[in-house]
């Protein structure tokens, strides 16, 4: 699929790169995403073109070849002053009589163009590119241009798509335009990359994107970015990433294997159980595992041998099921045992551990292998453990598991399946950030309720170290649960989003052991940044109370909370950083912001000061909004004693930015 999106070829026409605020950059190269209204602002489009020159509304016309405009307005290049303009020493032309002047040069008294199409911008939230719209057109062409003053790269590329043909055009330091060479037909429906080769000979200002050479009105096309490059295998390398992030597979390219268990004959697949019974229960149209005898290590053994399902081609697994909310279990987990490849019997180092909810409505869960090294063979038996701790009569529902061979495949399935009651939108669902350069998989909560007509609150939550990966479900332990352990909590009447950051790197690139760290020699990490371009995106998609937009979290996610409330205390009204740190020299960044702060007096892992010297800190400097809350005789795993705490966040939902 990469291939057949890029399209690579040389022009001999020469061009530059762009000075605008690039997305991301190295020495070697420069990509410039319009991702963002304010990224706009890099092009400029033209509401009036005339060969290479545009009407401003300072009567000046900003010329671009001048010496065929020249021969135009005054017939020969000698004579500077005829026909009622000013021919400039700077290369613009000051019109004495502005509708003269235009009915000289394009035969009508009004601003429509001559030779070039008239182009709108904008930036589209639902693609999340540049949107150009021609409003009028001709038989020449529509562009938009960029200004250059470097010239250091050798190659350059567009990703882009829209129903048109591209071609590109440069300007050097004469101001004279090369002519447009093509690039080949956009695609209508999917994102391309176009490239070029930029030669040595000619110094650039200017580059020119044709985007359409036989313009329609009203015809739009996407532009993802620009980049730029020292060597072709580079920009090709980034312009596939960015097509790739922008590709969805086909519905046709979508393969998975269900196993139901939605009838009494699917209760044959379960070949073995411990303190376990099974039965098909009708009422939920779904295979009901009851804790019978003992509630010590509850598990059922699932036989998949006569399927033949090829781990390797298969992913992903969904996995739907449902908990009674009277479980006395109050913080529901289970987990997943494989046999796979030569392994007929699941053990301990093929499992994986994810968080359940006890509200009586189905849940599907997405568990990625991509990273799992075991994970390939033939897959032959699923264990499903639960409950670990419960009580003898707790019991779950399972309706399928199904094996996808891609998140996409998953994530449709999980839309299909994720409850049977027809009210509720949607659950805690799958998510995957992914910028080109960077992926991280989360997940969101979204209200039962939702309907995209009320604000909702928005809680943002940060799991500690031992929860990264990108599995996308186990960062849901640690505490998290408790905010969902029952439908009564106010948690369940917010957004959620619950960010994992990946294995090996931090929320705050920082020795935690130190209790603190300092923020200016400290950049926002990579997975905190992307974190927070997901809660950008999430304003954009959901109604959410800017007003009521808040943090928590624990551990390495204490130290989050903590970087989060400086880097970003205008878009959060309240955090309730546990056992973290942050920088105690920043403390005047947090004095109007409310802040809940908790830490285990006998932590041997982060250290109490961390807390202490962030709540002394804004005390020191008159803050009266911040409490600390030292936990006498506990350790580092305070999580479970404050998360369950009703108090603590039916008073963060109470503080609101409007207050300070």
């Amino acid at each position: 699929m990469k291939s057949a999106k890029i399209v690579s070829f040389i022009l001999v026409i020469c061009m530059l790169v762009a000075c605008v605020p690039a997305s991301f950059a190295s020495e070697s190269s420069q990509t410039t995403a319009f991702n963002s209204q304010e990224s706009l602002s890099a092009v400029r489009v033209y509401g009036t073109n005339v060969y290479r020159g545009d009407f401003n509304g300072d009567t000046h016309i900003n010329v671009k070849d001048l010496g065929i405009l020249k021969r135009m307005v005054v017939g020969v290049i000698e004579n500077y002053n005829r026909l009622s303009i000013d021919l400039n020493a700077d290369g613009k032309i000051t019109a004495k009589d502005v509708t003269r002047i235009k009915k000289i040069i394009t035969g009508s008294d009004s601003s429509a163009p001559y030779g070039n199409t008239t182009v709108e911008k904008a930036y589209d939230q639902d693609e999340g590119a540049m949107k150009l719209t021609e409003v009028e057109a001709n038989s020449t062409a529509a562009f938009f241009d960029i200004d250059i003053t470097d010239n250091s790269y050798k190659y350059f590329a567009i990703v882009l798509k829209g129903s048109s043909s591209c071609a590109f055009s440069i300007a050097d330091t004469g101001n004279t335009l090369t002519a447009a060479t093509p690039a080949g037909t956009v695609d209508g429906n999917n994102y391309s990359a176009y490239l070029a080769e930029i030669p040595d000979h000619i110094s650039t200002t200017t580059l020119e994107v044709s985007f359409d050479t036989a313009p329609t009105a009203g015809k739009e096309v996407f532009v993802d970015s620009v980049i730029f490059a020292d060597t072709l295998a580079e920009a090709t390398s980034i312009a596939t990433d960015r097509v790739d992030a922008r590709t969805i597979p086909d519905p046709q390219e979508f393969s998975y294997v269900t196993v139901n268990f939605d009838n009494s004959a699917a209760l044959s697949r379960i070949v073995s159980a411990n303190n376990t019974s099974a039965s098909y229960n009708a009422g939920y149209n779904a295979m009901k595992l009851q804790v019978s005898g003992s509630s010590s290590d509850p598990w059922v053994l699932v036989n998949l041998e006569d399927l033949a399902i090829n781990a390797d081609d298969y992913k992903y697994i969904v996995y739907n099921s449902m908990i009674p909310s009277n479980c006395n279990q109050p913080t529901p987990e289970g987990e997943l045992f494989y046999a796979v490849g030569s392994i007929a019997q699941p053990t301990a180092g093929y499992s994986n551990i994810y968080s359940q909810f006890k509200d009586s409505q189905f849940h599907s869960t997405i568990v990625e292998f991509t990273n799992a090294a075991f994970w390939t063979g033939t897959v032959h038996a699923i264990r499903f453990d639960y409950y670990c701790g419960c009580a003898v009569g707790d019991s779950q529902y399972v309706r399928s598991l199904t094996f996808c061979n891609s998140y996409e495949a998953a994530a449709a399935i999980c839309a299909d399946r994720v409850t049977p009651v027809p009210d509720i939108k949607s659950i805690f669902f799958y998510g995957k950030y992914d910028d080109g350069s960077f992926k991280m998989s989360y997940r969101m909560y979204v209200p039962y309720d939702y309907d995209g007509t009320t604000e909702y609150p928005f809680l943002m939550l940060l799991h500690g170290a031992g929860e990264r990966g990108t599995d996308g479900t186990y960062h849901l332990q640690g505490g998290f649960p408790y905010l969902f352990n029952d439908t009564s909590k106010s948690s369940f009447n917010n957004i959620v989003f619950a960010p994992q950051c990946p294995t090996d790197m931090k929320w705050v690139e920082s020795d935690w052991t130190y209790g603190s760290y300092n923020l200016n020699a400290t950049p926002e990490s990579t997975p905190l940044g992307a974190a927070h371009a997901i809660v950008n995106k999430a304003f954009r998609n959901y109604k959410i109370d800017r007003d009521r937009v808040y943090v928590s979290g624990l551990s390495m996610g204490g130290y989050g909370t903590w970087d989060t409330l400086l880097r970003h205390g205008d878009t959060f009204a309240a955090g309730v950083p546990l056992c973290g740190g942050g920088d105690p020299t920043q403390a005047s960044r947090l004095l109007d912001i409310p802040i809940r702060a908790f830490h285990g007096t006998a932590d041997n892992i982060v250290p109490s000061r961390g807390s202490k010297q962030m709540y002394d800190a804004i005390c020191a400097l008159g803050g009266t909004k911040c409490h600390y809350t030292a936990l006498g005789g506990y350790d580092h795993m305070i999580w479970d004693y404050v998360y369950q705490q009703q108090w603590v966040f039916d008073w963060l939902y109470q503080q609101r930015i409007s207050d300070r």
